[in-house]
């Protein structure tokens, strides 16, 4: 939050390394703090979709309303959307067809200790 109301030098700071390659991601969005000028204020690049959003958006419909407005209005400001927390196959079916860009959770692998992580990355590279 402190970087929205930051300076217009260091909001150009930031600006600048995304240029040079930095991806700021906006993280747990959609709950507390999280605020829709951080998206035309800051260079995000992506904003992930707060995990309590999409655990209960299979059951209650306000919930699917805020996740499929998110990702929509993500579209048109040109941002990636990932939704944290994904675990059943409904929730990611809906997912799907709002078209949101990544998902991650339970339903997809586990939390990991770092050496089995280690042993996951060259399958997933494909070597």
């Amino acid at each position: 939050s402190a970087l929205a109301h930051a300076p217009a030098a260091l909001t150009g700071a930031l600006e600048e390394l995304r240029r040079q390659g930095v991806s700021w991601v906006l993280d747990d969005f959609g709950l507390g703090r999280s605020s829709l000028e951080y998206l035309w204020r800051l260079p995000i690049s992506r904003i992930k979709i707060a995990r309590r959003l999409v655990r209960h958006m299979t059951e209650r419909r306000e919930e699917e309303a805020i996740v499929k407005t998110i990702i929509a209005m993500a579209h048109a400001l040109r941002v990636e959307t990932v939704a944290m927390g994904v675990e059943t196959g409904s929730q990611l079916a809906l997912l799907k067809r709002y078209r949101c860009g990544g998902v991650q959770g339970r339903l997809l692998c586990a939390p990991l200790p770092a050496p089995a992580l280690h042993d996951l990355l060259p399958q997933a590279a494909g070597g």
